[in-house]
């Protein structure tokens, strides 16, 4: 394994040159004790509101948050937040400091800059809602959270999930949040929260948060869940804790969308968004990375007055025209060298919400790609049609809809 202050970080964050927080500048009051990520919905300790202006503390940092995770540092709940967290920075040290010191405030830094950057804090009615991260010296060991902080009351948090818990639709109590953060050629946590409606209709609207996983060399995608504050406590929705919330998309050239859900049919409620049947991780024969997602567009989830969502009624529908217009007249997007696997994906959904039968898409996919394919594991082989499309095409050609359009 290449050492690891030589790793390359990865080109979707932002690179920092100034120093946050000196490794020198210690806070002794604070536990070194290490995270130890709590499944269940738990209580933070309530920090002080205001922020360190002791100068050990060093240069200012750099904004809180990002386009896709809005922090509101004018807010008292959301400047506790980051005074609490610019302690517990205060404390990590180095682990590889002793092999490599040259690199050891490089490493602390790029740290402290990525803790900040996906550390968000939203207000809404009665308090925030918010993403951060706790832990103790050792950087590897920090885990992330989802954290609602109610105006005068105390603080809540959940331990966060990643990408393929809601993929395996495993449980919450399974939820640590723990990731190796400190491995600067991935990232893996938050990566958007919005604020959406009180579908409960207890007076605390509900956020959805995406968690992210991003890399060179490992499958780069997004899942969101619903979250809700509910008695003094943070866990998923009841209602939508088997929906995976779309966008999924997550590459270096996805525009920011800070706000990509809302409300579809003018009910004042937000609605949500997602695949339908038509969205997959597949595993990939060439390449370095072993799997990617497929999916269609985006299909609206109704949210409905009793506080559930529907996958099919007028307003779904409605949606999907938007999406889908007319039945695609050809599925396969095609250039001189290459197929546009995206667009092609999405015709395909397409064309099986028009009802186009396994047959036509079968007589395309022949007539584009040919009769006789290379095997899937010969990498060199010329090929009309990549094995990605290939493998879509198997799985989305008999696929049933979940409603026709007309």
């Amino acid at each position: 394994m290449m050492e690891r202050g030589r790793r390359r970080r990865i080109h979707f964050w932002t690179a920092v040159g100034t120093a946050l927080l000196p490794s020198g500048c210690l806070d002794h009051e604070t536990s070194h004790q290490q995270v130890k990520a709590d499944v269940r919905a738990t209580t933070l300790a309530q920090p002080s509101a205001k922020l360190e202006t002791s100068t050990r503390a060093g240069p200012a940092p750099r904004a809180w948050g990002s386009d896709r995770l809005r922090f509101e540092a004018s807010n008292p709940e959301c400047a506790a937040l980051a005074a609490n967290t610019l302690r517990r920075l205060a404390q990590i040290r180095d682990p590889f400091a002793s092999s490599s010191p040259d690199d050891s405030v490089g490493r602390i830094t790029a740290f402290q800059a990525l803790i900040i950057e996906h550390t968000a804090c939203v207000p809404s009615i009665g308090g925030s809602w918010a993403t951060f991260f706790e832990g103790g010296t050792d950087p590897r060991q920090w885990a992330w959270f989802v954290g609602f902080l109610p105006r005068g009351a105390t603080p809540a948090k959940h331990a966060g999930n990643f990408v393929d818990q809601i993929d395996g639709h495993a449980s919450h109590a399974a939820y640590t949040g723990i990731a190796d953060l400190f491995d600067g050629a991935t990232y893996v946590g938050p990566y958007r929260l919005q604020v959406v409606s009180d579908y409960d209709r207890d007076g605390t609207p509900e956020a959805v948060v995406w968690t992210a996983q991003i890399g060179e060399e490992i499958r780069s995608s997004a899942r969101g869940l619903l979250w809700a504050f509910a008695g003094g406590a943070v866990a998923p929705y009841g209602k939508a804790e088997k929906l995976s919330i779309a966008p999924f998309e997550v590459t270096a050239n996805t525009p920011p969308e800070p706000a990509p859900l809302t409300d579809l049919d003018a009910d004042g409620r937000i609605d949500l968004l997602g695949y339908g049947p038509f969205f997959g991780v597949f595993k990939r024969s060439c390449g370095v990375n072993e799997s990617f997602d497929a999916f269609g567009p985006r299909l609206a989830l109704h949210a409905l007055a009793d506080g559930t969502f529907s996958e099919g009624d007028s307003a779904v529908v409605a949606n999907a025209k938007r999406q889908c217009p007319a039945r695609p007249a050809r599925i396969i997007v095609a250039t001189a060298n290459q197929v546009d696997e995206p667009a092609t994906f999405s015709n395909l959904a397409c064309a099986r919400l028009w009802n186009l039968s396994t047959k036509a898409i079968n007589a395309e996919k022949k007539a584009t790609c040919g009769d006789v394919q290379p095997s899937s594991s010969d990498c060199d082989a010329p090929r009309k049609c990549g094995t990605n499309v290939l493998a879509v095409f198997a799985a989305w050609a008999n696929k049933p809809a979940p409603f026709t359009l007309r």
